[in-house]
C-alpha cells in the first residue's frame, strides 16, 4: 500500500495499489495508468507511462508523461505527470508494504490494500 505525503486530511487520496504484469506496472482497480519499466533492480523501481498523438476525439494533440519511482531501500515514491507544458499532478509518499523485486513478466501484487 503505498499513501501520499499530505498534511490535510481533507486532501487525502485512496492509497495506491499496483501490480506487476508482463513488463507493466499498473494502477489498481482501473488499470491506468500502465508504466513501462525502465528500472527494476534490488534499489528501485522506475516506470513511465506516455502519449504523443493527434486525438480525434478531442480534436486536438494530446502529450503527456507520467512518471513513478520507488526507493526500494525507504519505501518512498514519487509520481508526476506532465500534460504538454503543465505540471499536472505530483504524488509523493511512503508504501508500506512491496516485493523486494519484482518480476517482469507474470502477475505479482506490489502493494496491498489491507
Amino acid at each position: 500500500m503505498c499513501t501520499d505525503h499530505v498534511s490535510s486530511q481533507q486532501h487525502r487520496r485512496p492509497p495506491l495499489e499496483m501490480a506487476m504484469k508482463d513488463g507493466l506496472l499498473i494502477e489498481q482497480p482501473l488499470g491506468s495508468p500502465r508504466y513501462a519499466l525502465l528500472a527494476d533492480n534490488d534499489y528501485a523501481i522506475i516506470g513511465i507511462d506516455h502519449h504523443a498523438d493527434f486525438e480525434p476525439v478531442l480534436g486536438m494533440v494530446n502529450i503527456f508523461v507520467s512518471t513513478v519511482t520507488i526507493d526500494k531501500t525507504t519505501g518512498n515514491f514519487a509520481i508526476a505527470m506532465t500534460v504538454g507544458d503543465k505540471v499536472f499532478e505530483h504524488r509523493t509518499g511512503h508504501c508500506r508494504k512491496f516485493e523486494e523485486r519484482a518480476k517482469p513478466v507474470g502477475d505479482a501484487t506490489l502493494a496491498q490494500r489491507k
